[in-house]
């Protein structure tokens, strides 16, 4: 699987604080708490510091790697790097050819494909803020500052300061890390009043156990595992892993990364830095002035009340944005952050403007990041961001508490739903390493028919009329695909071919389906409470739902051990049940249904959990996602029992693909005329299918 790895800068604002030591340590103690870990001595000129260290030779170098990035498989890329000490380590030049680099982007290109292998890189970095330290550090996660408590490292601070202050980068980026000189107890200047209860960490000053550790080419942390620098370096890497991404911009305004020789020139502030430092400032004021959550929530359903209140917020806003001065905005400008402001205050912000787009499907916000939208099956990136963490978790808070849902360190995640249907999903520190990330996957506010899906390509008229007929028989059906390849789509389609008549039970975990009979009953599972206790599953609905009467149970999706009890339900008189899961074909769907019926806790050979499958389920339908972005169903297969110890299935349709234009997908679905078994059902129950459908 690929990884997703974080990508760490240590640096200094003048040499000889500990950053080397501080890399390797680091390195060797997130290695022991089984983190894969690579560190590149990141200095140009190559010091080769940590080579020397820990007396490794390599011929090797990131230089080299980069210009052969695009040509190398995973493993030759690992394979450039060695193995020492619990981590794999990595020169930027190489010692034998020094004075041939490679180009800045290029070297940052090939530091990002190795975070796809390890979950950590840590650049050793200099102390100089060259175009290579400043690409390296708009493309980390993290930046840690080593700070040394002396005469030399106070006055080196602030011009230090000065020059990140020019490159606009966010002094909450960087994260202090205290070396603790005795012999000099003053901390180094302040950074907006930093002291050491505020550092990331404070790591003693060990000059006798350095050279202990330097004459056995062993970190301190193997050489003296008790040592207090141990203590205190196991301390830094267990909070980096609990919160390796800081929920602030890298920089206030992305500048340009100079070319390799040329000075570094600073930016005039643009309107939009302009109306985001100002926006963050008036919001902070905003909400500790007004608790214009509470009143929204108090005013919900009352038109009146919420006018005069969105008057009131207004008015304060205009107020506001006077006193923390306007004079650079034009009337224009001042109107639109006056709107920002009050979407954010008692809506949801820069989430509104997309959530009235129609054609996006997905909403996607990584913390601070720009937001990401899915539109036509394709992933885009947007203009819109939350400009600060406050901003962002106010949002999740007013979509989950009308729903009783909670959102804090005892329960980090969280699914519920807006208004509208559309399913949302948030979650945040320490889980996420990315800061609060919420998911929206929205739902068309016009309800689909199959006639839509035929019409746009996601089946063929044979495929809707044999499912209408299946449905209307009470074949219990099994919907299977990808993430966001449609599943709850189908599934929403083809359960209004339900008689009406009918008493039909949906359960869900967060409630999307939307049927249009009266006689459903909608049942939809809660969380644990903050003390843990009150959760009620989907399995838990599932089996209460036997004792209401049912004659259709619609599961929105088995993920669990509900699939037992699921299946013994259509084994049991509830023919006709639709559910869905996740899975990459029909055949994976059966073996997944296996290892689900395990995690219900109940023995049972494997022998009989096929049995069950086989007899409960008759028709799997699965869903795709292509290339193009489209979705479709690729496959409808009958199961027709136990073939010795596997389940034996037939094909009714095929999606098969006939070329790629570009990135459209050409192709035709086809009956394999196979007629299904289980069509001597249809005519007992009145159900009337041609022959042409299979043809």
């Amino acid at each position: 699987m690929t990884k997703s790895g974080q990508i760490i800068t240590i640096l200094s604002p003048r040499g000889a604080s500990g950053v080397t030591t501080a890399a390797i340590n680091l390195a060797v103690l997130l290695g022991l708490k089984n983190k894969k870990v690579a560190l590149v001595d990141f200095h140009r000129p190559g010091r080769h510091d940590p080579l020397i260290l820990l007396n490794v030779s390599t011929k090797r170098s990131l230089d080299d790697l980069s210009r052969l990035r695009h040509k190398t498989s995973a493993a030759l890329l690992e394979g450039y790097l060695t193995a020492t000490q619990g981590f794999d380590l990595l020169p930027l030049s190489s010692p034998e050819h020094p004075a041939n680099p490679a180009p800045t982007e290029e070297v940052i290109a090939a530091v990002k494909s190795l975070a796809t292998l390890y979950d950590f890189i840590i650049l050793d970095a200099g102390p100089e803020l060259d175009d290579l330290t400043v690409s390296a550090l708009d493309a980390s996660n993290y930046a840690l500052l080593v700070l040394r408590n002396d005469l030399l490292s106070r006055g080196r601070l602030t011009a230090f300061q000065r020059s990140l202050e020019k490159l606009r980068f966010s002094r909450a980026f960087f994260h202090p890390v205290i070396q603790d000189d005795p012999q000099a107890r003053k901390l180094p200047g302040k950074w907006d009043g930093l002291n050491e209860k505020q550092a990331l960490a404070v790591l003693p000053w060990d000059e006798s156990g350095w050279a202990e550790s330097a004459a056995k080419a062993r970190p301190i942390c193997l050489v003296f595992p008790r040592s207090a620098y141990a203590r205190c370096a196991g301390e830094l890497a267990d909070k980096i892993i609990a919160t390796i991404v800081p929920n602030v911009p890298r920089r206030h305004k992305q500048a340009a990364t100079p070319a390799a020789g040329k000075t570094q020139q600073s930016e005039p502030p643009g309107t939009d830095d302009i109306l985001n430092e100002l926006k963050a400032r008036v919001h902070s004021r905003l909400l500790s002035e007004v608790d214009a959550r509470r009143l929204e929530l108090d005013l919900r359903g009352d038109k009146t009340k919420a006018a005069r209140l969105r008057a009131d917020i207004k008015r304060a806003v205009e107020k506001l944005i006077s006193e923390e001065g306007d004079k650079q905005l034009d009337r224009t400008s001042r109107g639109r952050l006056i709107e920002e402001i009050i979407s954010e205050t008692l809506g949801l912000g820069p989430l509104e403007e997309l959530l009235s787009d129609e054609a996006i499907t997905e909403i996607m916000v990584n913390g601070l990041d720009p937001i990401y939208i899915e539109r036509k099956g394709k992933i885009t990136s947007t203009d819109c961001r939350f400009v600060t963490t406050n901003q962002l978790r106010t949002t999740i808070e007013r979509i989950i508490a009308p729903l009783g849902r909670r959102l804090d360190e005892a329960s980090p995640y969280v699914d519920a739903r807006l208004p509208d249907g559309s399913r949302v999903n948030a979650i945040i520190p320490p889980l996420s390493l990315n800061g609060p990330i919420l998911t929206i996957r929205k739902f068309s506010t016009e309800r689909l028919t199959i006639e839509n899906l035929v019409r746009l390509g996601s089946l063929s008229p044979e495929m809707a009329d044999f499912l209408r007929a299946c449905v209307k028989a009470r074949i219990n059906i099994f919907i299977s695909g990808g993430t966001g390849s449609g599943k709850t789509t189908l599934l929403n389609v083809i359960s209004a071919f339900i008689p009406s008549h009918e008493r039909i039970i949906t359960i869900e975990d967060s409630a999307e389906l939307n049927l249009p009979q009266k006689h459903v009953v909608t049942l939809e599972a809660r969380p644990a409470n903050i003390e843990g206790r009150g959760e009620i599953t989907i399995r838990d609905l599932v089996r209460n739902s036997l004792r209401m009467r049912p004659d259709r149970i619609v599961i929105g999706e088995c993920r669990g051990g509900e699939a037992l009890d699921m299946l013994q339900a259509m084994n049991t008189g509830h023919d006709g049940s639709l559910t869905t899961g996740h899975a990459n074909s029909a055949r994976d769907m059966l073996l997944r249904l296996e290892t689900m019926v395990m995690m219900s806790g109940i023995k049972l050979p494997s022998r009989a959990i096929r049995e069950q499958i086989s007899s409960a389920i008759n028709l799997l339908v699965h869903t795709s996602r292509m290339k193009d972005g489209s979705r479709k169903v690729v496959q409808l297969a009958e199961i027709t029992g136990l073939s010795g110890d596997v389940i034996s299935m037939q094909d009714i349709f095929n999606y098969e693909v006939k070329s790629y234009k570009g990135e459209k997908v050409e192709g035709k679905m086809i009956a394999t005329g196979i007629r299904p078994q289980f069509l001597a059902r249809f005519k007992p129950l009145g159900v009337e299918l041609s022959d042409k459908v299979f043809k």
